[in-house]
Order: C-alpha cells, then structure tokens, then sequence
C-alpha cells in the first residue's frame, strides 16, 4: 500500500505470474492498467516509494524492477543479485532502494543511478563455529 495514501488506496501485491498489479483496497477492483510482465519468474516482494511516484519489485528472476506508479511503465531493471530477491523496500527519503537476497546479501541501491551503492552479507559464518 502507499505509505502516503488513504486505507483505500491502491495496493501491489506480487504475484506467481511475474506481474505487479495495482488493486484498490476499497472495492477490490484492479488500476486501470497493470505494468508489463517484465519478470522472468516470481513476485516475491513489492514496496512503494514514499511519495507514491514509483513502485519497486523483487523476483525470483534475481531482478529488482523499477516502475512508475502512475501508468505501469518500466524504468529500469536493478541486477546484481545471483539468487532470488526476497525482499524490497525504499528509504524514507525514497533515494535508496534496499534488497535482500537469498545469495546471502543485502543491496543498498541508489535510485537516481540505478547502481548499488553498498553490500553487505546476511550470512554470520562466526554463529556455526
């Protein structure tokens, strides 16, 4: 949901056929458009920003995609990751995308390049041992 929106504002939820769709929360009804299906696999996380301009996707295609909120297009496409993302989110500032993944790192990306700007491991290799 839009963190700036009312509780009937639209929602993306992510999905098993590779697309984003934007629902309203109020009557169910879909937006009118719904964004190409530019992932290759499963939707495993959707945020939006926090000025509801642009919605960020991560998928099992090991991609973090990049749309605009208002009509659906694309705008860019985030890779890095070498497994799947499992989870995407937008600093409070909204210039920041942060992303995990199940190769074991989290993502720090810059959203005005397009380009990760800090890593860092969720593996703890000091807890077995």
């Amino acid at each position: 949901m839009s963190p700036s929106a009312p509780t009937d504002a639209p929602s993306p939820p992510g999905s098993y056929d590779n697309t984003i769709r934007i629902w309203n929360a109020a009557d169910g009804n879909v937006a009118p458009y719904e964004p190409s299906p530019e992932h290759t696999s499963y939707v495993n996380s959707v945020a939006f920003s926090p000025d509801s301009d642009t919605i960020a996707s991560g998928s099992y295609d090991n991609t973090i995609r990049i749309w605009n909120a208002a009509d659906g297009t694309p705008v860019r496409t985030l890779t890095g990751h070498t497994e799947y993302v499992n989870s995407v989110t937008f600093s409070p500032d909204g210039r920041t995308i942060a992303s995990s993944s199940g190769d074991g790192w989290i993502r720090l990306w810059s959203t005005g390049s397009g380009r990760y700007v800090q890593l860092g491991t969720l593996r703890d290799t000091d807890r077995h041992g």
